[in-house]
């Protein structure tokens, strides 16, 4: 999806300005944050080493279970928050193709629909990530934001989809 750029809209928002609407802007939205979605890859990567790292705490007494139960649930709920951002960068992404196909060359719309299922197959892997994370939490509270950002997933699976159907649609018309 090198050819299909990130933004944040909430960010936008909160800022009290538009999201971009021209491909200079949406490139310069892109370049500041290109490395958030590195930064994740590596975050992710971190954070399945503290669930490692928690099963492998002593648990003979029963001060040391509990500790490492406690250390165990704090590290799944971690481990849940890369593919949390993911989320969120895969929905960003789909509302940036659907900006583009609004006004972007249609010489490369197909790039969009590549960057969609791109999106897509980041949520849908986001997703599962959430999920299995999700199986060894027990606090319900804990568990309730990650079953939102499993919802959020699913919305931007269909948003990608939906917006992969326009493209093919406008490609063939």
């Amino acid at each position: 999806w090198g050819m299909l750029l990130l933004y944040r809209s909430d960010l936008f928002e909160q800022a009290g300005l538009e999201p971009p609407d021209t491909f200079e802007r949406i490139q310069a939205a892109a370049d500041a944050h290109l490395s958030a979605a590195l930064q994740l890859a590596d975050a992710d990567t971190a954070a399945f080493q503290r669930v490692i790292d928690a099963y492998q705490l002593p648990k003979g007494s029963a001060e040391e279970a509990a500790h490492r139960t406690r250390t165990i649930q704090d590290a799944l709920v971690a481990a849940a928050t890369p593919p949390r951002k993911l989320v969120v960068l895969a929905q960003d992404t789909v509302n940036l193709g659907e900006r583009l196909t609004d006004f972007g060359n249609p010489n490369v719309i197909s790039d969009v629909a590549a960057a969609a299922e791109a999106a897509r197959a980041a949520a849908a892997t986001a997703r599962v990530n959430i999920d299995i994370n999700l199986t060894g939490i027990t606090d319900a509270a804990r568990m309730a934001p990650l079953q939102a950002s499993v919802s959020a997933a699913d919305k931007a699976i269909d948003a990608a989809e939906a917006l992969s159907t326009r493209v093919r649609k406008q490609i063939l018309a």
